[in-house]
C-alpha cells in the first residue's frame, strides 16, 4: 500500500509540476498525467485490503511522521512571525542609530541570524537593556546551498556596512556541517578584523509561553513545545566556543 499510495502522489505532483513550473497546457500535463494515474490507481486499489492485513502499520507512522513534521514547521512559521515583528531592517537600524547614537564598547561581536536583511533580535535586545553596542559588530547568516559542498573560495561573503557593522554569509553544502572557527577564518582573509579569540557571540533562546489566542491546538503546542526543548544546542551545532557565548532569551507566544 506505501509503494502504490507513493506511485499515485507521485502521478499528482507530476502533474502540479508540469503545470505550475514547465508551464505545459492543461490538455498536454492531464494526458500524461491521466495515463499513469489510471494505472497507479489500479495497483493501489488492488492492494487496499492488504490495510486490515497489517499494511496500516507503515501508514500509521508515515501519519505520525507527517503530524511531527507539519507541527514544527507550523510553530517555527508562528515565531518566526512575531520575530519579524520585532525587528527592523539593517538600513532603517543605521538610520536609526546615526540619529541617536549608542554608546560603543570596544570590542568584536557576532549575532547569528536567519535573515541577512534585518537586525538580530538578539541585538535589540541588549541594547534595549544594556544600552550599548560593541564597537566592531558582525552579523553572520548561514545560507545552504543545492550541492553538496561548496568550496571554501565560495564559502564566505563578507560586505563591509560601514560604522563598524560587517555582513557575513556562510554558503554551505547539505553534506556539510558548519564550523563557526572556520567560517570566521575565511572572512578575516577577506578583510574582516576579527580575533576569534576575543569575539563574544550573541544568541537568541526563545522562551515559549501560551498565547491569549493559540494559533495551534493545545496538543500540538505541547508537541512543539518538546521538540524545541530537546533540539541541538545552537552553539553547539556552528561549534562555538562555549566560553565566548552570550545568550539573550526572547520570549515568544504560541
Amino acid at each position: 500500500v506505501a509503494v502504490t499510495s507513493t506511485m499515485l502522489i507521485s502521478t499528482i505532483l507530476f502533474y502540479v509540476v508540469a503545470r505550475e513550473k514547465w508551464k505545459w497546457s492543461r490538455l498536454s500535463a492531464a494526458s500524461l498525467a491521466g495515463f499513469f494515474f489510471v494505472v497507479d490507481f489500479a495497483f493501489f486499489s488492488a492492494n487496499i485490503s492488504k490495510i486490515l492485513h497489517g499494511a496500516w502499520f507503515p501508514l500509521v507512522i508515515g501519519g505520525i511522521v507527517f503530524i511531527v513534521m507539519m507541527t514544527w514547521k507550523r510553530g517555527r512559521d508562528i515565531l518566526a512571525s512575531q520575530v519579524k515583528d520585532r525587528t527592523m531592517t539593517l538600513e532603517e537600524f543605521q538610520k536609526t542609530i546615526a540619529l541617536d547614537p549608542p554608546h560603543r564598547v570596544n570590542g568584536q561581536a557576532v549575532f547569528l541570524t536567519g535573515n541577512p536583511d534585518v537586525v538580530p533580535v538578539a541585538l535589540l535586545h541588549n541594547l534595549k537593556h544594556n544600552k550599548v553596542l560593541h564597537s566592531e559588530i558582525a552579523f553572520l547568516h548561514f545560507q545552504t546551498e543545492r550541492i553538496p559542498r561548496v568550496p571554501n573560495d565560495r564559502k564566505v561573503d563578507v560586505y563591509k556596512m560601514g560604522s563598524g557593522f560587517y555582513k557575513i554569509t556562510a554558503h554551505y553544502g547539505y553534506m556539510e556541517n558548519p564550523d563557526i572557527r572556520n567560517i570566521l577564518s575565511l572572512a578575516i582573509e577577506k578583510g574582516i578584523d576579527f580575533k576569534m579569540e576575543k569575539i563574544s557571540f550573541f544568541l537568541g533562546r526563545e522562551k515559549l509561553t501560551l498565547g491569549k489566542k493559540p494559533a495551534m491546538s493545545l496538543w500540538r503546542i505541547k508537541l512543539f513545545a518538546f521538540m524545541s526543548r530537546n533540539a541541538l544546542d545552537v552553539a553547539d551545532f556552528f561549534h562555538i566556543p562555549a566560553g565566548q557565548v552570550i545568550e539573550l532569551v526572547v520570549t515568544l507566544q504560541l
